[in-house]
């Protein structure tokens, strides 16, 4: 019966993760949401048989193995659902359904909660991110996992620093009781660092910050008004000849000159030479786009450039 399972089992799922894998390739996530829900619901069926299989002595081996399957096919489906929502920026739908897939926070596979976590990250959801982990963490098996000491570091880089609560993570890398001293020290003195790193920042910003506000103002006014006078300047220039496509000189003679502005008048090493430069670059950008672009892109820059 286990060899007969398995080869159903087998054939029922062949091409699901490809299939899954191309709808979120191509963008149609509410394909990918209905198509993984519909493996899962399918997959649990096949688990209820296999469990109930792997009673009989005879026949435990292959249910173990087709359990394990099984297993690791529910948590690529449900990573796939977790990209899903992470596109439509609905990432607040990820947790009821985990929850109901796994029975509760603390089932959760690592990597899905490592998953969990950077997407709670790139969404600053940290209120969230929060008790999820607390409530994996409170779990003493998950505790014994050999991934988590990567999750706990994972957790302090992604969650609690941007919140600059360099304190909290402190005093919870200090009071771990799994980690070992040396990685314990390790994630202490970088989160100290961090902290340094942030005041001195901040401490420079302060000093220079009206210099650099005064440097970004005449920054940010300058393409403006320089585009427009190469503008005035080729309509004299070319006005007379006709049947030449000015625009396109025009437009490369405004790229050379922002390229000589970039390359051999802009101090790269500082805040306001940075800034000059990048809205210089934009620029070039900008109009490179509204002449060699495809045409829906072209059409777009020239929106943009009237």
């Amino acid at each position: 019966m286990a060899n007969e399972l398995e080869v159903e089992c087998f054939q029922a799922f062949r091409g699901v993760m490809e299939a899954g894998n191309n709808l979120l390739m191509y963008r149609h996530f509410a394909q990918v949401l209905q198509h993984c829900t519909d493996a899962i619901v399918k997959a649990k069926r096949y688990q209820k048989v296999a469990e109930r299989s792997a009673q009989i002595p005879s026949e435990k081996g292959g249910s173990e193995y087709l359990l394990s399957y099984l297993t690791n096919l529910v948590d690529s489906l449900c990573i796939l659902m977790i990209q899903a929502y992470g596109e439509i920026n609905q990432h607040e739908h990820v947790l009821p359904f985990l929850k109901q897939c796994y029975h509760g926070i603390r089932h959760l596979p690592p990597k899905l909660l490592q998953i969990c976590i950077l997407m709670y990250a790139q969404f600053e959801d940290f209120e969230t991110a929060e008790p999820v982990f607390r409530e994996w963490k409170k779990f003493p098996a998950n505790q014994q996992r050999p991934e988590y000491p990567g999750i706990l570091e994972l957790y302090i880089l992604n969650i609690l620093l941007p919140q600059m609560r360099c304190n909290d993570a402190i005093q919870l890398a200090d009071s771990d009781t799994v980690i070992s001293n040396d990685r314990k020290i390790e994630l202490i003195k970088f989160v100290k660092k961090f902290e340094n790193a942030v005041a001195l920042e901040g401490t420079k910003k302060q000093s220079g910050n009206s210099h650099d506000q005064q440097c970004e103002e005449k920054v940010a006014a300058f393409p403006t008004g320089f585009h427009a006078s190469v503008q005035r300047l080729g309509q004299h220039l070319f006005s007379s000849v006709p049947f030449v496509n000015f625009t396109l000189l025009r437009r490369l003679a405004v790229i050379a000159v922002f390229m000589y502005l970039i390359l051999f008048k802009t101090h790269l090493d500082t805040v306001s030479g940075l800034a000059y430069a990048s809205q210089l670059w934009r620029g070039v950008v900008r109009i490179w786009k509204s002449m060699f672009a495809p045409y829906h892109v072209a059409s777009t820059s020239e929106q943009f450039g009237q």
